[in-house]
């Protein structure tokens, strides 16, 4: 029950910081909340998480219903592909792997709205190309640093065993 209202919770502050990050740098982040919960999280709560947050996100954007999903959904499927491939989870191949799902990522977010809407491809140049690609290198780069600080506050892999404990008083 208690992870239920971390759900409803974390859609608020997602939509808030999305809201925030589209209209600062033109960041969308459901993205890289879910990349970064990848193999931390249980999928279902994922799952649980991504719907509700994508069909208010469509609402937001004045998307048809099921297109954050959809942009969401080729992503990943990608990811699912070449990690029946190579190991996705750990190394350097698997950020270049997570960097093109971020660059089919933002590609996707300039056509397939437009597609769905208007029934005509979205426009595509060099500039909004390269504004995607320094996108997804920021956010590869971002998800980098996050797994970096996750893991050393959690103490995996680092000689210190941090942990916060609370005390009864």
């Amino acid at each position: 029950m208690i992870n239920v209202l971390y759900i409803i919770i974390g859609i608020f502050i997602l939509a808030v910081l999305e809201g925030f990050f589209v209209s600062f740098v033109g960041l969308k982040l459901l993205l890289f909340i879910i990349l970064f919960l990848q193999g931390k999280v249980n999928w279902k709560w994922i799952a649980g998480f991504l719907v509700p947050y994508s069909l208010i996100s469509d609402v937001i954007s004045n998307y048809p219903l099921g297109t954050n999903l959809l942009l969401i959904g080729i992503p990943l499927g990608i990811l699912i592909l070449f990690s029946l491939l190579i190991n996705v989870q750990e190394g350097l191949v698997s950020y270049v792997v997570k960097f093109f799902c971020f660059l089919i990522y933002f590609i996707l977010i300039n056509i397939l709205p437009t597609l769905l809407i208007d029934g005509v491809f979205g426009i595509l140049s060099w500039s909004i190309l390269g504004a995607s690609i320094l996108k997804a290198a920021f956010s590869a780069l971002l998800l980098y640093v996050s797994n970096i600080l996750g893991e050393r506050l959690r103490g995996e892999k680092s000689g210190n065993n941090l942990t916060i404990r609370k005390k009864w008083n």
